[in-house]
């Protein structure tokens, strides 16, 4: 275990499988949601992951919705492909699905799973977690996981095609420029 410190974009990019740790309110979600609008975007800003996941179509879930449907009757029937299809239905946007199982198929899909540690119960954690791996690992898809720490104590994804690392707050000079930019937008 070591040290180092580098921007999320070069980090994820060295792999299709990634687990970001950090502790609340620590940006994970922040991460997850700029990720998705970046590489959907006309001009992507994360040269490193557009270049890598340009043809891919990111979808963000929050692993809770999962097991609060796997806890609601669905059991361990309510595959990831059930998930995001109800995901979707939820938001009104079922029209979507299509598209989605369609990515999922031609290994097109970029799983972007929100709060491993948000689980209903530890046994439904446990049971979703195990189907996640098993369906990207069979289908060979990209996935990048965020968890708190303990969430990930609790509920390991192992595999040698996975990474672990640990989000970092902001450094001194990042902390300055985003002040710099914030004030310069709440004095124009």
């Amino acid at each position: 275990s070591y040290e180092l410190r580098e921007p999320v974009d070069t980090w994820l990019a060295k792999s299709d499988r990634s687990v970001v740790v950090g502790g609340p309110g620590g940006g994970k979600s922040s991460l997850l949601r700029y990720l998705a609008l970046d590489l959907l975007s006309e001009t992507p800003a994360l040269d490193n992951l557009s270049a890598r996941w340009a043809r891919l179509l990111p979808v963000w879930i929050p692993f809770g919705y999962w097991t609060r449907l796997i806890n609601s009757g669905f059991g361990t029937q309510c595959s990831i492909s059930e998930c995001l299809r109800q995901w979707l239905g939820e938001w009104n946007q079922s029209q979507l699905w299509p598209l989605v199982d369609r990515a999922i198929k031609d290994k097109r899909l970029l799983l972007l799973v929100d709060g491993l540690d948000e689980w209903v119960n530890e046994e439904s954690g446990r049971s979703a977690c195990q189907m996640l791996q098993v369906f990207v690992e069979d289908r060979d898809l990209s996935i990048v996981v965020t968890s708190r720490p303990y969430g990930l104590q609790r509920i390991p994804i192992t595999g040698p095609r996975w990474q672990v690392g640990t989000l970092a707050g902001l450094s001194r000079e990042q902390r300055r420029e985003l002040s710099s930019k914030w004030f310069t937008i709440k004095i124009t």
